[in-house]
């Protein structure tokens, strides 16, 4: 579903029909999602990589047909940001709940450097 979503919001704030022809939500096992995860992250990695100001600012479609209305490019990407983040709390809670240490917690629990003046 994430996968799915990153690549159509992105497509859609890059203004180009989406590139991804499969349907994540039908493949199954570890491989083939964080495949299909990594493709999603590259490619919307490249659509973030390439704003600028001017870019984010101008419109796009978002919604079908008579319900569609035009949008900042910018709006798009946050939604696209926000969907991944509300995933990413949803696995949190199941990594917890099976005694796992996520990778954020485990980033921000690592000791830093200390400075030398």
């Amino acid at each position: 579903h994430v996968a799915n979503a990153q690549f159509a919001t992105c497509a859609r704030a890059k203004g180009e029909a989406n590139p991804n022809k499969e349907d994540f939500e039908k493949a199954s096992g570890k491989a083939a999602l964080v495949k299909a995860i990594t493709a999603a992250n590259e490619y919307c990695a490249s659509v973030y990589a390439a704003a600028n100001d001017k870019w984010m600012l101008e419109t796009v479609a978002q919604g079908q047909g008579a319900n569609a209305r035009q949008v900042p490019r910018a709006a798009v990407l946050a939604q696209n940001t926000s969907h991944a983040n509300e995933h990413y709390g949803n696995l949190v809670t199941y990594m917890r709940i099976n005694g796992l240490v996520p990778p954020s917690t485990e980033r921000a629990q690592t000791p830093r450097p200390t400075q030398q003046p």
